[in-house]
């Protein structure tokens, strides 16, 4: 008798064969990932089923409250990214043998289950995000105790609730409440206490915090996402010893931030994001092998360290666009050579224009230098930058006369702005209008000093 069915990625479409709810026998059913739509049949007779995985359909409407009603075994059930919608049937949490129940980005508008009564004791992943889940949290949720992950991202759920709660998840690891109405309150008298959960992963973004949760004693965590909430003051140093100094990435934008309480010494972070707050100050220090920083739209008022390249090696992605920076631009950061985007547009950089010593091998996709006042002339290696996509160097001092034609080293470009500097751009090369000038999307010469139109007949 057929026990075992794993079709993912197959490319089938149409409906679920009704036939499935005679497989007496069927205990591992995977479909995931391929174009079935319409509803989902009834898995009632399978008795004895331990796995459903239907994720990455087209699959829709509601799930009626018999479906999986006596499925005793069964302990694994993934809904993931479908259309199904109503409320989730409180039948799925009557089934003792549950470990995770995967129902993300779905359209699922309520959650009317009584967990208190909930005969779920071995759930240890629930994850509802990015449906239309409204209204308060149960606090009946709170009863399974042995949840591991907890994921309620991304819906409509509102009212205030206590941090301090999910200590009552003892084994707790992940926790996602971002993206909601809820309001968040970090300042419970107990929430710093070495019996909160040691998560490894907390994610409250538009959560409405109003101060940093005390997360001193979590010596597990290593991934903390704060941003989009109203916390004002400074970054508190102690934050940079979270997880015992492991912490890997950390997210604290759109805030209300003025500093960073010194001294700092950052951990081994690889994704550092402080955009859009007001920090203002002198650039902190990197690690050595940080990927991403973002520090743009903020109040930093300083030169940028002639050595910060040299933490850069590792990194592709550096902002420090709209602050208050001044001084030159670091030769070092022209040689970082696996960064792929670097914004420096709109401080107050002046002097020349770094070479790119490793252009030839840069990584480098997006170079924006705009709003500054850089003066001299484009450096040569610039054009060597064979990667590159997105070019802005306007609203600048740079000076001297270049040939349009020169861009056809840069194969891959599709944006040049060059507008508002003192450049003088000669359209007049013979080999301009040759196929292998890269085919823009956005060209910008205003205040170039041009003479005549370019060729952009096969553009």
């Amino acid at each position: 008798m057929l026990s075992t069915i794993e079709l993912q990625s197959c490319s089938f479409s149409g409906l679920v064969p009704n036939s499935m709810a005679n497989l007496a026998r069927l205990l591992y059913l995977d479909l995931s990932s391929n174009m079935f739509t319409g509803t989902i049949p009834s898995f009632r007779t399978s008795r004895n089923m331990t796995h459903i995985d239907l994720s990455r359909n087209d699959l829709m409407g509601p799930i009626p409250f018999s479906h999986f009603k006596g499925l005793l075994d069964l302990e694994y059930i993934d809904l993931r990214f479908n259309s199904f919608n109503g409320s989730i049937p409180s039948s799925l949490f009557g089934l003792p043998s549950l470990q995770k129940l995967l129902l993300a980005n779905n359209h699922f508008d309520g959650l009317h289950a009584d967990f208190s009564n909930a005969s779920v004791p071995h759930l240890d992943t629930l994850d509802l995000s990015s449906n239309n889940l409204r209204g308060p949290i149960p606090f009946s949720i709170f009863e399974l105790r042995r949840l591991n992950v907890l994921l309620l991202s991304s819906n409509n759920l509102n009212g205030s609730i206590q941090l301090e709660m999910f200590q009552r998840f003892s084994d707790l690891t992940v926790l996602d409440l971002s993206y909601n109405q809820l309001s968040v309150d970090a300042n419970g008298s107990n929430s710093s206490f070495s019996s909160f959960p040691h998560i490894a992963a907390l994610k409250l973004a538009s959560c409405n915090l109003q101060s940093f949760p005390d997360l001193k004693n979590q010596s597990k965590l290593f991934y903390l996402d704060l941003s989009d909430n109203k916390i004002g003051g400074k970054i508190p140093n102690w934050i940079w010893g979270v997880g015992d100094g492991a912490l890997v990435h950390l997210n604290l934008s759109y805030n209300l931030l003025v500093g960073l309480q010194e001294p700092f010494v950052f951990p081994s972070l690889g994704i550092l994001d402080l955009h859009a707050n007001h920090i203002r100050g002198k650039i902190p220090t990197l690690p050595q092998d940080i990927t991403y920083v973002d520090y743009s739209n903020n109040n930093f008022n300083c030169s940028i360290p002639l050595d910060i390249g040299n933490n850069l090696t590792s990194a592709y992605f550096f902002s420090v666009s709209n602050n208050n920076l001044t001084g030159n631009i670091p030769e070092s950061i022209c040689n970082a050579r696996y960064i792929q985007n670097l914004q420096l547009s709109n401080n107050h950089f002046d002097g020349l224009l770094a070479d790119f010593p490793n252009a030839s091998l840069s990584q480098l996709d997006t170079l924006d230098l705009s709003s500054n006042y850089l003066s001299g002339p484009i450096p040569m290696s610039l054009f060597e930058l064979g990667r590159l996509n997105i070019l802005s160097l306007s609203s600048n001092n740079l000076n001297g006369s270049i040939q349009l034609e020169m861009f056809q080293r840069l194969s891959n470009l599709t944006y040049l702005d060059r507008s508002y500097s003192r450049l003088s751009i000669d359209a007049n090369g013979s080999n301009f209008d040759v196929p292998s000038f890269p085919k823009f999307s956005t060209l910008q010469l205003a205040s170039c000093n041009l003479q005549r139109f370019p060729k952009l007949k096969k553009q």
